[in-house]
Parts: C-alpha cells; structure tokens; sequence
C-alpha cells in the first residue's frame, strides 16, 4: 500500500478508514484461498494511513531505506533496530554474488517458511506467532474495553494465546453477582481508576455504590437483560426489584433504564 498505487488519481484519496478496508479485505480474501499474506508499506503509511486494528491480523512488511550501498563492508544496519515488524526491507542497493545489479534486501523476525508450510486454509492463519501481547490479563482487559484489539476474529487474532483469557476476564465482569465483583474490587483485583471504570464498564457504578456506602444503589440495564438475570447479577429477588422500581407486569424493561437496589 502507497501513493504508487493511485488510488488518488480520480476520485480523491480515501479516507485511513477506507485504506484500511481496502488492504483488509484484500488480505481476507487471498488468506481465505489459503495463502499467507501480509502487508508492505512504508513507515510513514504504516505510521497513519494504516494505523489501526484491521491489520492486526496480517505480517507487517516494512519498506524504509536508512541507508544506502548495500550489505557490503562499511554498511552498519541494526536489525533489532526494526523488530516491531515481521519483515524490514532496509536497502535497494544490496549487492550478492553472482548479480551485478542493485537488489532490495530484508531482515525477516519470524520464520515464515514454517509458518507458511504449516497453514491449513484456516481463516486467521496468517497470524504471526509472536503476535500475542505483553502485559497482565487487567491490562489487556483495559486496552480491550478500550477498544485497542478490535472485535470477533480481529480480537482474537491480536490477542494470540491471551484471547481466552482475557475473553473469559470479561465475561466474568458481565456475568458475575454484584457482590463477588465487589470482594474482587476490594482485593485489588480491577485496579484504580480510570481502569477499574474502564473495565467494570456497565457494572462499575453498582459495584462502587457499594464499597461507597450509597443506601439507594443502581443499575443501568443493557440490552437482553431480563430482570431475573439482573436479579442473579446484583443477589436481589427480582419481585423486590420490580416492586422498587414500579415495574408491573409483564415487567418490560428498556436498555439504559436505571434501576434502584
């Protein structure tokens, strides 16, 4: 992906979003007939441009030339230097025995032959194995409801091997009863704001009206919550939630109701 490619030409340069796309569902297609594929791009594309989640899932191939005269003496080139990236093309004047010319030359950081020999036609394969982030399951939770991974396959390819476990940190917060998430606020276990807010997400106000002393708590109903579930949710009997809250039969609720407990 670069200017070279004239996407400007007649209609105007697209939108970051719509480059995005394009290379998105570029990749989608080619993986999905079971080739590996990955992105080439410059750094200052890579940098803006293709700045986002779409491309998680895909080999970054990153053409920048710091330097000139080849892989011959003299020539001093880190290759850690460029170990973000999962190829670096770093020269155009790289001279081999046996060609005479100027050649491109790259560092490679994963070993695509094994990982290229061993796709199964598997949407997602094209994943780099090193691809699974750093940092503790909290953290990862928090740049998750932050939107940073994306959602559904991009999630989980950006994730790596942490995918379930992150997922199921999630889902416990969604799931679990009102007053277990507050023995786990208490404990240390979603941190400070504004990550603890960030990561309790819907269920942070009801959990911290608690440990605050608040007599009248809340709760925000979301979408395909009934209120039996939200009963389980906060340890209540629904009846006596409807009862608080005048709701009469057929105890219809709507999503962003609040709720007193």
């Amino acid at each position: 992906m670069e200017d070279a490619d004239n996407y400007k030409s007649r209609y105007g340069m697209p939108s970051n979003q719509t480059l995005r796309e394009i290379c998105a569902m570029f990749c989608k297609i080619v993986e999905e007939s079971g080739y590996y594929v990955g992105v080439y791009a410059s750094q200052s594309w890579f940098n803006n441009q293709l700045n986002g989640s779409e491309l998680n899932p895909y080999s970054k191939w990153l053409a920048q030339w710091p330097t000139s005269g080849g892989v011959q003496k003299g020539l001093s080139v880190n290759p850690d230097s460029k170990s973000g990236v999962n190829l670096w093309q770093f020269t155009s004047q790289a001279k081999f025995n046996g060609y005479n010319g100027n050649l491109d030359a790259n560092y490679a950081y994963i070993d695509f032959p094994k990982i290229i020999g061993n796709l199964d036609n598997t949407p997602g394969t094209s994943t780099p194995i090193n691809n699974t982030p750093n940092g503790s399951t909290l953290d990862l939770a928090y740049r998750v409801m932050k939107g940073e991974f994306g959602d559904g396959e991009t999630r989980k390819n950006a994730l790596g091997s942490r995918y379930n476990e992150v997922q199921d940190f999630i889902n416990h917060i969604y799931n679990a009863n009102t007053n277990v998430l507050v023995e786990e606020t208490k404990s240390g276990k979603y941190g400070n704001n504004p990550i603890r807010e960030t990561v309790l997400g819907s269920r942070y106000r009801e959990v911290q009206d608690i440990i605050n002393g608040v007599l009248d708590r809340t709760y925000t109903v979301v979408p395909g919550d009934t209120l039996s579930e939200i009963g389980q949710k906060l340890g209540v009997n629904w009846e006596n939630l409807a009862l608080k809250n005048n709701i009469d039969y057929p105890y219809t609720i709507r999503s962003g109701q609040i709720l007193k407990y």
